[in-house]
């Protein structure tokens, strides 16, 4: 039967499970301006876990679109972050999540606590359109000043 054949050439296989191989890890006030948060990359994964007296909690496990090549946190002060028009939301946490792609997009988010979710405060495109990309992949410097 011919049919098995060609139906073997065009065969995708792919698996399903999440990435478990933690790519880049930080430390912030998140999800709380009390407490610590661990927050995770996965390759295509943003995993955040509140420090507690038990141990770690897991409070989120959100998707990314692509691969993450730079993971960095924006500390800001609630004051600072209302005077720039960002929600009253993202105003309670004083840290934000800067996220970079391997394909030079990025993402400037927050969390939201009354919604439980991480919102977007910003994204765009970070890649140059004339020069070719650099050897080493995408990075990021936070100034903490």
């Amino acid at each position: 039967n011919h049919t098995g054949a060609v139906l073997a050439m065009f065969s995708y296989v792919a698996t399903a499970s999440r990435p478990s191989a933690v790519t880049h890890c930080v430390r912030a006030r998140f999800t709380s301006p009390q407490g610590w948060d661990l927050i995770l990359a996965k390759n295509t994964r943003l995993e955040v876990l509140s420090l507690t007296t038990e141990g770690l909690k897991p409070v989120l496990d959100v998707p990314i679109r692509g691969r993450i090549a730079s993971l960095d946190v924006i500390r800001t002060s609630s004051t600072s972050a209302a005077a720039g028009g960002a929600s009253s939301q993202a105003t309670a946490c004083p840290d934000v999540v800067l996220v970079i792609t391997e394909r030079y997009r990025f993402a400037l988010l927050g969390y939201d606590a009354q919604a439980q979710q991480i919102i977007t405060l910003a994204s765009g495109d970070v890649g140059d359109d004339v020069g070719r990309p650099a050897d080493c992949g995408p990075l990021c410097c936070v100034d903490a000043d």
